[in-house]
Order: C-alpha cells, then structure tokens, then sequence
C-alpha cells in the first residue's frame, strides 16, 4: 500500500515536526538561555479586540531561538462575543546581538475557535520585533507578525504587541 500525503495529513505532519523540533530543542543544545514573554493588545473599532500571549522560548545560540506560544483573542461586538486560542511554534533569528536585540521570526500554528462550528484552521506567520533591555534580564518586547490563516476564504492579519520577556539560564 502507497501512503501519498493529502492536504490535511500535510499540514498535521508540519504541525507535528514543529512540535517535536520545539521538544527536542534543549536535547540540540548543551547551553542556552530560556524566556518566558507575556504581551497583549487592544484594538477599539466598531469591535473591541482583546488579545493576549504567552511564549516560552529557547535559546540554541545566541542568535537562534525556538518558541512556543498560545495567544487568547476575544473580539466583541453589540454583546456577542469569539474567542480564539491560536498555538504556534516559531523560530527566530536575532540580527543584532546587544542591549536591543531586533529578530526576526516565522512559523506554524493553529487557530481554534470556541463559539464556531469552522473550529480550526493551520497558520502561518513571518514577522520581526525588538526586544529593549531595561533591567539586567527583563526587556520590553515589541513583536510584528502577518499572519495567514488558512480558512475559506483565506485572509491575512497584522498583529502588533507590546509586553514583557524575562531571560534565565536553569
């Protein structure tokens, strides 16, 4: 029997290999610094947005980090509400190794939407940020991701957030 990989296969084949990437991470590495960030947004327009993160990355050099991340959205508009969780792995490269560290970054994820029966869709994201050094290991993070989810139709999104990073080595 011949295994030909379709579109839905694919996409959890990908999905899977960034996690397991993600996992393995510290096993690639015998050195390296953690993070942890939490930022958040606020969009006001006929609907309020609300979004909030939280990533946990890697270190493999000190350039290279791997990250993981679930983000919460919650749009809500004349008493109705959505919410999404959105789970992404990315990986990052800092072109500049100093006090104000600008990256860049891409990966996959999936979105899950709670009051919907369209309840999933894969993603895509690219995008750079800039992380300000303020105390020893605390930094500003300011992130910029466009994001292409997936669905019918397809549709990109801009997301920009502000929060903080804390950086540990154990």
């Amino acid at each position: 029997m011949r295994w030909i990989p379709r579109g839905g296969m694919m996409m959890r084949k990908t999905a899977f290999l960034w996690v397991f990437l993600l996992l393995a991470a510290p096993a690639l590495a015998w050195k390296g610094t953690k993070e942890i960030s939490i930022s958040g947004a606020l969009q006001k327009t006929e609907r309020t947005t609300t979004r909030a993160e939280v990533r946990l990355g890697y270190f493999l050099s000190g350039r290279q980090e791997i990250e993981g991340s679930v983000q919460y959205d919650g749009v809500f508009y004349e008493g109705e509400s959505e919410n999404t969780l959105l789970y992404e792995c990315s990986y990052s490269y800092n072109l500049i190794e100093d006090k104000l560290p600008l990256f860049i970054t891409a990966g996959v994820g999936r979105r899950v939407k709670a009051n919907s029966d369209d309840s999933s869709c894969f993603v895509l994201s690219i995008g750079g940020g800039l992380k300000a050094f303020i105390k020893g290991d605390l930094a500003l993070r300011v992130d910029y991701r466009l994001r292409r989810f997936f669905t019918e139709p397809e549709r990109n999104r801009h997301d920009l957030t502000l929060g903080f990073s804390y950086f540990f080595k154990r």
